[in-house]
């Protein structure tokens, strides 16, 4: 599911975005990957939104997840890139993020070419169950080569093409609301 931002997606992501590192894990400097996650967060939301699929954003004050979809919880997981996107490629989870509290991952991937300021798109990858991703995902440590990269932290590493398709979760999570909604 590949999404285009809006002008007002790219003004609100940096209005957001404070330039500073949330924690001592942060990863790019000065926190700059803050846009970009904040860009992936505002399209998922729309993407909830068009669905008509209630939702709070939760980003600003939960630590732990993005968003509560009923009593599920999603942890959106945003990288940015200035290349597409393959299937073959990684996702990441840091290992401290093991134990958070939230039930799923939502990867996406969001294009900045080089050069560029502003994303041109915000790919989502797939989703993936917190539990089932810690069962399956390969534990990489932080000083190892992981394909020609130096991991900078302990985490969790499954490809893309591991995970299942947006598509599924959104019908997933309707039934959900539905259950949750009705008692079934």
């Amino acid at each position: 599911m590949i999404l285009v931002p809006t002008e007002a997606n790219h003004k609100k992501a940096l209005e957001m975005a404070t330039n500073k590192a949330f924690n001592g894990k942060t990863m790019l400097d000065n926190g700059s990957g803050q846009y970009a996650g904040n860009l992936a967060e505002l399209l998922f939301k729309g993407a909830l939104s068009d669905r008509f699929l209630e939702h709070e954003y939760t980003a600003a004050t939960s630590y732990h997840f993005d968003f509560k979809i009923g009593r599920a919880t999603v942890d959106l997981k945003a990288k940015q890139r200035t290349v597409q996107c393959l299937p073959s490629y990684d996702t990441h989870v840091n290992l401290y993020q093991k134990d958070y509290p939230c039930h799923y991952y939502v990867f996406a991937s969001v294009l900045i070419p080089k050069g560029e300021k502003l994303a041109t798109n915000v790919n989502f990858m797939g989703w993936c169950r917190k539990s089932d991703y810690w069962n399956t995902c390969e534990i990489k440590r932080k000083g190892q080569n992981s394909d020609g990269l130096i991991e900078r932290e302990d985490g969790g590493k499954k490809k893309y093409n591991e995970l299942q398709p947006m598509e599924s979760f959104f019908s997933k999570i309707e039934t959900h609301l539905y259950q949750q909604a009705f008692g079934e």
